[in-house]
């Protein structure tokens, strides 16, 4: 404990638990995204590429963990808007978690790539989250990390602006 935590103690962003942003209870409230092929988009156990729909230059495999909703949405708004660094190292604690206890393991070869972020919301922010939680990701887990494989064209609304079903 800091002398920030003093003054501004961590309180869960969903109940207010005192102790972490994100509460093991609130996490566990949020649900688990199915797993589905990246190409086809049907469902695939841990999110692997069918074989039938795998691609020369395609992904491998996709994992989401869990929905855009509840403790998950509000960390998310609170890193990318309010600057909440801290909130990402929680968020990286828990994909660790859940990954670990999935027993999820990426091919020797495998590269972990965040989506980056566009340019000018990168320059308006400062930082990239999903660049700085997929760091931590894989240090954690020991993997490749990649995060200028991938570059964004265009400039899209803000995901938390999307009514839901739209994106």
């Amino acid at each position: 404990m800091n002398i920030v935590d003093l003054i501004y103690p961590k309180k869960c962003l969903s109940c207010g638990q005192n102790g972490k942003y994100i509460c093991r209870t609130c996490i566990n409230k949020v649900g688990l995204i199915k797993q589905a092929c990246i190409q086809c988009r049907k469902p695939a156990i841990d999110g692997i590429t069918h074989v039938k729909c795998k691609r020369p230059l395609g992904l491998d495999a996709c994992t989401s963990i869990w929905k855009y909703s509840g403790v998950i949405r509000k960390s998310l708004i609170n890193l990318k808007y309010k600057f909440a660094y801290e909130i990402a190292k929680e968020l990286a604690d828990h994909i660790v978690t859940f990954l670990s206890k999935k027993n999820i393991k990426l091919p020797n070869k495998a590269i972990l790539v965040p989506i980056p972020l566009h340019k000018l919301r990168k320059n308006w922010r400062g930082f990239n989250q999903v660049k700085k939680i997929g760091e931590l990701v894989s240090q954690k887990m020991n993997w490749k990390y990649h995060p200028d494989l991938l570059v964004r064209k265009g400039i899209k609304r803000p995901q938390a602006e999307l009514k839901r079903g739209r994106g």
